[in-house]
């Protein structure tokens, strides 16, 4: 099972650190509630060029529940130094934790740096841990980064969507939201 951050019906970003073969991957979309969410298998993934750790994962069908596909952001502007975010996954529910959490989480980080190619965020209320890598960055209600890694010793590093904003659209055909 795979955390991921939907971008259309029938793709998904995803940090690569997390990207395995995709033979009998399965993705959560929305809620793992009974009847509000949906596991879906994967068919084909996609990793970014020069180096960026995100990849696109295309999903067998169409998610059925068309809340739980996000918009991105396209750029050009990065999110500003300072401004709060949040990140909304299935990380541990503690710092010792392992395992991802039984229901989706939402913490509030600060932007530290915000450059071209990684965004550092510290937490706010919560942190991120193991099972958040692929978690959105929400700026309001758009995407504006994909969490690569973090604890709530060292922060939280993100690539931000603006990075590879023209990768995703030549993947996906999906376009995103300018800033």
């Amino acid at each position: 099972m795979v955390e991921c951050t939907r971008t259309d019906e029938r793709n998904a970003a995803q940090v690569c650190n997390c990207l395995e073969k995709v033979a009998n991957t399965r993705v959560w979309v929305g809620n793992r509630t009974p009847g509000r969410g949906e596991e879906i298998a994967v068919n084909s993934q996609e990793i970014a060029n020069k180096g960026h750790d995100i990849g696109i994962l295309h999903l067998a069908r169409a998610v059925k529940q068309p809340q739980n596909i996000v918009r991105y952001g396209s750029g050009p502007a990065l999110i500003k130094t300072g401004v709060n975010v949040a990140i909304r996954g299935w990380g541990a529910e503690t710092k010792d934790g392992d395992s991802p959490s039984p229901s989706l989480k939402v913490c509030s980080l600060k932007v530290v740096t915000s450059a071209e190619d990684l965004m550092d965020l510290t937490g706010l209320n919560g942190f991120t841990g193991y099972g958040d890598s692929g978690a959105g960055v929400w700026d309001g209600s758009v995407v504006q980064g994909i969490v690569s890694y973090g604890d709530q010793t060292s922060g939280t590093v993100a690539v931000p969507t603006s990075l590879v904003a023209d990768w995703i659209l030549s993947v996906t055909g999906f376009l995103g939201i300018p800033s």
